[in-house]
């Protein structure tokens, strides 16, 4: 904040040198920025929309992938659930004295 005061009073006293200073300060920057821009050899752009297409293409398809597996794991999770939960009430239920045993067989697919 001191440093910006300083400077709006330093300019005040001197407009026209600050202007000139500014003047060749955009005038040294717009010459190093047009001399980076020609370093290079000029670029085609052409082929971009195709490139980003497949690009958009790819990533589409790990996004697919992705969310397979991720359904996969949900099933099993959800499975691995439902055994544990039937377990459980098949546990509470003989321990009530019950009489009927369940079978949990053919739900661990």
């Amino acid at each position: 904040m001191r440093r910006a005061l300083q400077e709006k009073v330093r300019r005040a006293a001197d407009l026209a040198g600050a202007r000139a200073d500014e003047r060749d300060r955009q005038r040294l920057h717009r010459a190093r920025k047009g001399d980076a821009a020609r370093a290079g050899p000029p670029m085609s752009r052409a082929g971009l929309w195709w490139e980003l297409s497949g690009i958009v293409e790819e990533i589409l398809e790990e996004v697919g992938q992705a969310q397979r597996r991720s359904q996969a794991g949900l099933r099993r999770r959800v499975r691995r659930n439902v055994l544990r939960t039937l377990g459980e009430i098949c546990r509470t239920g003989a321990e009530l004295g019950h009489d009927r045993a369940m079978s949990l067989t053919g739900l661990d697919r």
